[in-house]
């Protein structure tokens, strides 16, 4: 409603009232409150859209993303992970899948509660996904030119050029550039401890794209 929160509200609450079991008005309450800075709010209106309708994967994503928005992450994990294929582990799934959008509002909430280790973690691992895009895409060349599907090739030659400029990597790489200008602004802060040190030799491909616990102790 062209910025008129309490004009919006009044409405959005009145479609409430009249169909409290409709999932979409809640979204749309959800999407009102956040944009008036309400997050706790935003985050009641779309888990009580979320439960009506708990087979609905778009319900569940938003769930997730205000959750991470408000620094409720553990929440947030069990939420995702209602439609994550894992054993146990839903952070591996998610990083097989490349979630990305999910791994920077992640990064944001650690880095928001200044947990820099976990941060950085997730905002490494976006960067670790552009990798390996980049790296099937030599596959793609030979398969195009044998089968001379030129435009695609073209199409092809053309992301190449713009890939790392694609909106999920110059954010998860803001993300963390400020982790590392903390760590370096501040390094007092972040005291590494020798005896935490990881031994990957004994951990296996889950346990190694898994979040790891911080290591840093922070001084008070």
């Amino acid at each position: 409603m062209m910025g008129k929160t309490e004009g919006a509200l009044k409405a959005i609450n009145e479609a409430v009232e009249h169909t409290p079991t409709a999932v979409d008005v809640l979204k749309v309450k959800s999407q009102i409150l956040k944009r008036a800075g309400d997050l706790q709010g935003c985050v009641d209106a779309v888990e009580t859209g979320r439960l009506l309708d708990l087979a609905d994967r778009y319900i569940n994503t938003k769930a997730t993303k205000y959750l991470l928005r408000a620094n409720n992450i553990k929440e947030a994990e069990q939420v995702v992970s209602l439609f994550t294929k894992h054993e146990g582990d839903s952070q591996a799934n998610l990083f097989e899948m490349q979630c990305m959008w999910y791994e920077i509002e992640a990064g944001n909430a650690f880095l928001r509660l200044g947990d820099i280790t976990r941060s950085l973690k997730y905002f490494i691992s976006v960067d670790k996904h552009f990798d390996v895009i980049i790296e099937d895409q030599y596959d793609f060349h030979s398969y195009c030119l044998r089968k001379v599907t030129l435009r695609p090739y073209i199409a092809l030659l053309h992301l190449e050029d713009m890939i790392r400029g694609h909106k999920y990597y110059r954010t998860a790489i803001h993300g963390a550039i400020v982790c590392y200008l903390q760590v370096h602004d501040m390094p007092a802060l972040f005291k590494v401890k020798k005896d935490d040190e990881v031994d990957y030799s004994t951990m296996t491909a889950a346990e190694k794209v898994r979040p790891l616990p911080s290591n840093r102790v922070f001084a008070h």
